[in-house]
């Protein structure tokens, strides 16, 4: 068990009096309904998770919980080797499916299709790589290994094949990519280029070229935040570094917060920075820092559109100077859509360390979880949909023989179309996923069609999707069909 000194924990079998109030629902209401959306607050377990995954586990289409179940042990929290599955009944509330081992303690995870079988799967970090590969019920398979350095992770297609790649931190300095295989296994590492040692990394198209990039920011103060460009066969070229001044805290986020189509980012500051918000100029580099102060002490944040105007906001996971008293704190900054932020609900949880979010209930609304705690979303649905799907007027019903899908056009600047072929008429849903798997954008839920070819129409802009590397997941009546797409500039 490995332990990290001066962060909160809530202990699984301790704090009664924090876990009755959390399991209790309660509307927690920061501003007027029109300025703000409230949130109704519930617990499925007591439990600190640094680390949170949102997916369909069970293949159920409602959105599962994966975290890590951290033990009390004083004012510190430990990280560990196991991850607690919670199943969703469609309705937000959660049950416990299951705990599975990972092979060494570790400090992140992500959930992604490695393998294209339509199921699922968790890759969580730490020496070696841990690969557990999901049996579309919420259970896994046993665990593949994969030696790494540190406990940083995240997943993305560096080299084009529609299958997610891992990067990691390199022993010394800069990160390794290993590539997929093409059946969710992973090849040897290739060091690339970076001189400072990772604290946090993730991926996204930062220069609009559409090739992934990574993010890294350093453990100094003021500290650097890198950008290794990515060549898109796998390997990473020019690094471009901008100076981020505050204390560096464990989060990095990203997407279109002005709508030029530019990817900006947004990371988080320690000892009560907040956050900071850097707008990008779409070749790696970035605009003056503008910094928004929150209370407490921010660790993790995540990035969607939670009042459901079309414009991205920031949610970040604070836990509080005099811990445990209160625990920690949400706090939301809502975008304007031209790149400046206001802050607007901040909401008292038990710990505010882990954060991520989904729709859980199906009502279009982006929720929140937060380690053990899911806070409901009141407020108005999102407007960013996609066009209803449209059928073709002609089907050929004797032709579809299995489930095929294609986006086109693809690279897709403006607007474009998905065209499918289903194999027997029956229920459709369609989802847009994240590089880091988290659900974007759904295009059909529930929908029933005939047998034969349809379309459904997406548009870039209407849709909020910013530029970088998204994957559908078309999902019939016995049947799935995944793929990628690239979404580029205008």
């Amino acid at each position: 068990m490995l332990s990290v000194p001066t962060r909160p924990l809530l202990s699984r079998r301790g704090a009664p009096l924090l876990l009755l109030a959390c399991l209790a629902l309660i509307a927690l209401c920061a501003a007027p309904a029109s300025a703000f959306p409230t949130f109704t607050q519930s617990c499925f377990a007591n439990n600190l998770s640094h680390t949170i995954a949102v997916a369909d586990f069970d293949n159920d289409g409602d959105a599962d919980i994966a975290i890590t179940p951290n033990e009390a042990l004083g004012l510190a929290w430990t990280f560990n080797s196991l991850i607690d599955i919670y199943l969703n009944d469609g309705a937000g509330t959660f049950t416990f499916a299951g705990e599975d081992t990972t092979a060494v303690a570790f400090l992140y995870m992500d959930a992604e299709d490695v393998d294209h079988d339509g199921n699922l799967d968790i890759v969580a970090s730490g020496d070696p790589t841990s690969v557990m590969k999901g049996n579309g019920d919420g259970t896994f398979q046993l665990t593949q290994t994969y030696p790494a350095a540190g406990l940083l992770l995240d997943l993305g297609d560096f080299n084009g094949d529609g299958f997610d790649d891992v990067v990691t931190p390199d022993a010394k300095k800069g990160v390794d990519i290993r590539l997929n295989q093409g059946d969710g296994t992973f090849g040897p590492s290739s060091r690339q280029g970076g001189n400072e040692v990772p604290r946090q990394l993730t991926t996204s198209d930062i220069n609009g070229d559409g090739f992934l990039d990574v993010v890294t920011i350093d453990a100094t103060s003021p500290f650097t935040m890198s950008v290794l460009l990515g060549r898109g066969n796998g390997t990473l070229g020019r690094v471009v570094r901008t100076t981020v001044s505050g204390n560096p805290g464990e989060d990095i986020g990203s997407g279109d917060f002005n709508g030029d189509g530019k990817t900006d980012v947004t990371v988080s500051r320690y000892n009560g920075g907040g956050v900071a918000v850097l707008l990008g100029n779409g070749n790696g580099t970035f605009g003056p820092q503008t910094n928004y102060l929150m209370p407490g002490n921010n660790q993790n944040l995540d990035v969607g559109d939670i009042d459901g105007d079309g414009n991205l906001d920031i949610v970040a996971a604070n836990y509080a100077a005099n811990y445990p008293n209160p625990g920690g704190y949400i706090s939301i900054l809502y975008g304007n859509g031209s790149g400046g932020f206001t802050q607007g609900t901040v909401i008292p949880v038990a710990i505010g360390n882990g954060v991520a979010l989904g729709d859980f209930n199906a009502d279009s609304r982006l929720d929140i979880v937060s380690d053990a705690c899911v806070l409901m979303n009141n407020g108005p649905a999102a407007t960013a949909q996609a066009a209803p799907a449209q059928r073709e007027a002609a089907v050929n019903t004797t032709s579809a023989t299995k489930l095929t899908a294609a986006f086109s056009p693809n690279p897709l600047r403006g607007s474009g179309a998905l065209g499918f072929v289903l194999p027997k008429a029956g229920a459709v849903s369609i989802h847009l996923y994240d590089v880091r798997g988290r659900r974007v954008l759904t295009l059909m839920d529930g929908t029933r069609l005939a047998v034969g070819p349809h379309t459904i129409a997406l548009d870039r802009r209407a849709s909020g999707l910013g530029t970088g590397l998204y994957f559908y997941r078309v999902e019939a009546e016995g049947s799935q069909k995944s793929g990628s797409i690239v979404v580029l500039d205008n």
